[in-house]
């Protein structure tokens, strides 16, 4: 057995281990995402395309099919840009963060529409062109006079999920 003073720097089978489990460290994680957090990675289309075949693989219980998918997809990612692998380890840290951030943003808008009125609708037109403003109107009016009844709220958190 041969310490590390002694090392003849050919390496040897348990740091070759450890290269390989460095190179090979988004497959796993990336196949056990759910959809929701998938499409709020963006990857790009080949890379979860594979990695929708990896998770179909494993509920066939093909396990070397599967394998090889998980290969393929860290082969895959590290065909990436840098800037896009630092962006899927941050992602892959914390999957849920996107999905808390788009809500805290849902939700400061509602609280905005409900303080503001008119004014705020307008300004949410102008920063998300492709929000529904004659079906958001009444629905804000009807919040704001007092109707809490449970079918303009829920309108109306539908008519802000378009927010990016």
């Amino acid at each position: 057995m041969q310490d590390e003073d002694n090392d003849d720097g050919l390496g040897g089978r348990f740091r070759d281990r450890q290269a390989v489990t460095a190179a090979n460290r988004w497959a796993r994680p990336l196949a056990a995402l759910d959809d929701v957090q998938l499409a709020a990675l963006a990857l790009p289309d080949w890379v979860a395309d594979e990695v929708r075949t990896a998770r179909a693989l494993s509920a066939a219980d093909n396990f070397l099919a599967r394998e090889r998918s998980l290969h393929r997809i860290d082969k895959l990612v590290r065909e990436l840009e840098d800037d896009e692998i630092a962006r899927i380890d941050a992602f892959l840290v914390d999957p849920e963060a996107p999905l808390r951030a788009r809500a805290a943003r849902i939700d400061a808008w509602r609280h905005r529409l409900l303080r503001e009125g008119e004014p705020a609708i307008r300004a949410l037109g102008q920063a998300v062109p492709t929000v529904d403003l004659q079906r958001l109107r009444p629905l804000v009016r009807a919040l704001r006079k007092g109707d809490t009844g449970e079918r303009p709220r829920r309108l109306l958190d539908e008519a802000l999920n378009v927010l990016p």
